[in-house]
């Protein structure tokens, strides 16, 4: 309930899981569980409900999932280094969360922050299967959430490093899916004041001084 204190907490353990042992002593402890708690659950919506309460309890949804930390996010792009964490963080349903999370939000500070966090968590827990809960790279290319047009939104230079780097490596890894993934990052229609996928990498590539790490996720997604 204390926002400062939960946000203060993640960012600790965001940093204590930043290696591979330190994360799994983390989900040993039951981490992602505990996490998911902060959560708020997603509101049924029945056929039989007007629209306005519809309109109503989605709006509280988004207000509840608007207030995450930035570092919360932190904390599960982490844990999702390592197979077991992406196994959690899939099976409480908190990766279908975070990618509904990138169709709410102003575009504010705030808002672009929690967005980088969930690129990076995307770009480490697509291309993964598991006969419950299917394929995670379908999951996230569902239509409805437009996650490749957020992330070619974030590639914009008026954005941090950090912020444009995770959404090159959330559409990297995305293209790793020749089948699914190749044809919807290609085909879908970028957002207004932005490019599509492959002109926004081109133009990235092409710029006078870009941080390597950036550089690298984008020679990888045209040589893919």
């Amino acid at each position: 309930k204390d926002r400062a204190a939960v946000s203060a907490a993640c960012i600790a353990l965001a940093r204590l899981g930043a290696t591979n042992e330190s994360a799994a002593a983390l989900l040993d402890l039951g981490i992602v569980k505990t996490l998911s708690k902060l959560v708020p659950s997603r509101p049924t919506v029945k056929h039989n409900m007007t629209a306005s309460v519809k309109g109503a309890l989605m709006w509280s949804d988004a207000q509840q999932m608007e207030r995450l930390p930035p570092s919360f996010f932190r904390l599960l792009g982490s844990l999702a280094r390592i197979p077991d964490g992406i196994e959690d963080i899939q099976a409480t349903g908190l990766l279908k969360r975070c990618v509904e999370r990138i169709t709410m939000g102003s575009g504010d500070n705030h808002d672009i922050a929690v967005k980088t966090e969930i690129a990076l968590i995307i770009s480490r827990c697509a291309n993964t299967y598991s006969p419950e809960f299917g394929s995670s790279t379908d999951l996230i290319l569902t239509s409805k959430y437009k996650a490749v047009s957020t992330h070619l939104l974030l590639l914009n230079p008026t954005h941090c490093r950090r912020t444009r780097y995770a959404a090159a490596s959330a559409i990297r890894a995305l293209c790793e899916d020749l089948t699914r993934g190749v044809p919807t990052v290609v085909t879908e229609a970028p957002p207004s004041g932005a490019l599509s996928a492959i002109p926004a990498v081109v133009a990235i590539v092409g710029e006078a001084e870009v941080p390597h790490p950036l550089l690298r996720q984008c020679l990888d997604t045209l040589f893919l």
